[in-house]
């Protein structure tokens, strides 16, 4: 390995374990059971599950299903349904997210920060919703995210000839793959893959690391402040799409994954 290139990777897990101990994550809660309301929380790495409840008691929206139901939840679950892979090494939640074999109960003094997501009043203030870590975006489902890609590669490419020319239509045959058990959002806690492993043709299963994670997170901002005017949009379409481009090691990454196709979970 060169010494630029492990400097640049130890840098990486520097602002990782950073961003770990003093930063901040964003989080999808799932309101009503409905995979159409999986809305975008920043929180404290730092929080609990307890923080969340102020969400509740915030949000000038009905958050319960029927009048039946408290306003407040008991409690909270996380899944662990494995999710969709898109075509440039984003993470979707996938159909099965809510069913109840990938539901793991948590306590509200839990922490936050494990690689997981947790599935009226008088107006609310901007400094109300800051607080609160609202975000306003909804995260797409795997078919919103195919019809999205279809229309932005062909806008970015000039219309359809150009992204015919450009391959995009037969990407769009095989666009993403769906994740199995093991790997995803159902990656083990106690994980200890690398990037390296992820490299690897021999490599079956897409793991989640840290180092992924911050792959991910250098790309886009190295991207958005060289290529995109709007970073506020590009934030926004991150935040529900997902990474809409990539580099060599994420595209090879997203390459290895998918040539072992779709898993049934």
């Amino acid at each position: 390995m060169l010494p630029t290139a492990k400097m640049a990777e130890e840098k990486i897990i520097d602002d990782v374990i950073e961003v770990e101990d003093t930063g901040y994550v964003e989080t999808y809660i799932r309101f009503n059971d409905d995979l159409e309301k999986d809305y975008c929380f920043q929180v404290k790495t730092s929080d609990s599950f307890k923080d969340l409840f102020k969400i509740f008691k915030t949000l000038p929206i009905a958050l319960r299903p029927n009048l039946f139901y408290n306003s407040l939840p008991l409690g909270f679950y996380v899944s662990t349904a494995p999710g969709y892979l898109t075509e440039d090494g984003g993470l979707l939640f996938s159909y099965e997210t809510s069913e109840e074999r990938f539901r793991r109960k948590v306590g509200n003094s839990d922490k936050l920060f494990k690689l997981h997501r947790a599935p009226v009043q008088a107006a609310v203030t901007k400094e109300q919703l800051l607080d609160i870590g609202w975000t306003g975006t909804r995260r797409a489902c795997p078919d919103e995210y195919k019809d999205f890609y279809r229309d932005y590669k062909i806008k970015e490419h000039g219309g359809m000839i150009p992204a015919h020319q450009a391959g995009v239509f037969d990407k769009l045959k095989n666009l993403g793959v769906f994740l199995g058990l093991g790997e995803g959002f159902n990656t083990p806690l106690d994980n200890k893959s690398t990037i390296k492993d992820l490299l690897s043709e021999e490599n079956e299963k897409f793991t989640l690391n840290y180092q992924y994670f911050a792959q991910l997170g250098e790309f886009f901002q190295n991207y958005t402040n060289e290529h995109e005017s709007n970073l506020i949009e590009a934030i926004k379409q991150f935040r529900r799409y997902g990474i809409l481009h990539s580099n060599d090691t994420i595209a090879k990454i997203v390459k290895n994954r998918k040539s072992r196709g779709d898993s049934r979970v």
